[in-house]
């Protein structure tokens, strides 16, 4: 059976118009709190794509600061991102990456979910399926400093797709092609390489990540891998 598959919006293309870099005003008093460093970075975006269609959002960092006390721990941000198109599709991430203990412990805590308005032709019969694809994804992780360059840690993700077809013809063609709504839990480990002299711009230093996932039935997976 031949027909034309339109999925998530792997391929989004995303670009950048325009940038605006600003710190808010601080207050007077000589306070920490007022003293800490706090930096906005936007970016209004375009997305374009065959199942995700045509459409504008906004992409944005904070920076701040956890740990006040140790100069060399990089700031933590808050990155973030949202986009409806045409097809009355959307998308947003929610991503921070925490920084704290003089570097010695790393958090990600991403976060994500959207709807995927679907239309796929089958040239087989001739007819068209039209579903919407609802997901969400949430993939924390943790790394702990063990020596200079390396990093041990731990990483769950925890996913959630399901399909909602608008007729009967859509709802037989995801059923002919095993399209299910799915749940998945891993837990894993990773080991991290990372001697950049910078987190989001290094101009030296390189970065390996060596990670395994686990599938256990015990968390409800249809497959244990």
């Amino acid at each position: 059976m031949n027909h034309r598959t339109r999925g998530l919006p792997a391929k989004v293309l995303v670009a950048a118009i325009a940038l605006i870099l600003f710190r808010p005003a601080q207050s007077n008093e000589a306070s920490e709190e007022a003293a800490a460093p706090r930096n906005w970075l936007l970016a209004p975006v375009i997305a374009s794509s065959p199942s995700f269609g045509d459409g504008l959002g906004l992409s944005g960092f904070y920076f701040f600061r956890l740990d006040r006390e140790h100069a060399e721990t990089p700031p933590s941000r808050i990155f973030t991102t949202a986009i409806y198109s045409n097809t009355d599709s959307w998308f947003a991430v929610v991503a921070p990456s925490l920084y704290l203990a003089d570097d010695t412990q790393r958090w990600e805590l991403p976060l994500a979910g959207g709807r995927v308005n679907n239309e796929l032709e089958d040239f087989a019969t001739g007819g068209t399926a039209r579903f919407a694809s609802d997901f969400v994804a949430f993939q924390p992780s943790f790394r702990y400093r063990l020596w200079e360059r390396v990093f041990i840690g731990a990483q769950l993700q925890i996913s959630d797709i399901a399909f909602s077809p608008e007729d009967a013809f859509s709802k037989d063609y995801l059923e002919r092609v095993g399209a299910e709504d799915a749940t998945q839990v891993a837990l894993g480990a990773l080991i991290t390489y990372d001697s950049r002299d910078h987190q989001l711009y290094p101009f030296t230093g390189s970065y390996a990540e060596l990670n395994y996932l686990n599938f256990p039935d015990a968390f409800g997976n249809e497959f244990d891998y």
